[in-house]
């Protein structure tokens, strides 16, 4: 698994890199610019919490809106390259102008009350992980859909036919991408939290306040000296027999 996390890690580096090279090198010119550095500020952003993400203890979800925002963000860009594929084959795309716009704003705004509401209250890693998770599987369903779409677009005749699911195409690409480097502080982020006294030593789930010695995350059973706390200062409930 360390090795995993580095070879992602340099994979990650090489990607932004790349594409920098290319902006130096004049061949995407500044909306190239413009759109790197918008894709890394928008997962600085999703990684940003107030409080304590140290801590990896549980936290409030109004602690976890910009996350929540920037989550609901790529889902929007998702539901609204699959409108625009969808629209040209149904060939409604004199509408999208109107349409879109109003769709785009309208799942951002959903989708980051959704992850909100989703995320309370857990701790923040694990916060992270299920709005990452549902952007990587909204990725994969999204362009389920989209690809087929400009396969039957694309056989139409006419000129410039194709480009709208090859927008919602692009779409579902570039949020999979962006869901790469969060992932990757992911990946490095639980092997502190396994590593973090009173986690499970198997999948580093907060172990504060249960009534078992049973993680609920994993089903793996735990002793106390292994997670280097005793039963007082994990706040460990005793069930009444």
């Amino acid at each position: 698994m360390q090795r995993l996390r580095w070879l992602f890690l340099v994979l990650y580096i090489l990607l932004v890199a790349g594409l920098l090279a290319l902006g130096l090198a004049g061949s995407g010119g500044w909306e190239l610019w413009l759109f790197v550095a918008g894709s890394l500020l928008t997962q600085v952003l999703f990684l940003v919490v107030r409080g304590n993400p140290q801590s990896l203890r549980p936290v409030r979800s109004r602690h976890l809106v910009l996350p929540a925002i920037m989550g609901g963000l790529m889902m929007a860009v998702l539901i609204g390259g699959l409108s625009i594929a969808l629209m040209e084959l149904a060939e409604l795309e004199g509408r999208s102008n109107v349409v879109v716009p109003i769709v785009l704003l309208g799942m951002w705004v959903l989708w980051a009350i959704v992850f909100c509401l989703i995320c309370r209250p857990v701790s923040y890693l694990r916060a992270v992980r299920r709005i990452l998770c549902s952007l990587v599987a909204g990725s994969i369903l999204q362009l389920m859909a989209t690809i087929p779409s400009h396969f039957v677009v694309s056989r139409r005749p006419g000129c410039l036919v194709g480009m709208g699911t090859a927008l919602g195409i692009t779409a579902g690409l570039y949020v999979l991408i962006w869901s790469f480097g969060p992932g990757i502080f992911l990946l490095f982020m639980l092997e502190v939290r396994k590593r973090h006294a009173g986690h499970c030593p198997s999948c580093g789930y907060n172990l504060f306040g249960l009534s078992q010695q049973r993680c609920p995350e994993c089903g793996e059973a735990f002793t106390f000296e292994e997670v280097g706390m005793t039963a007082e200062q994990l706040g460990f409930r005793r069930s009444a027999s």
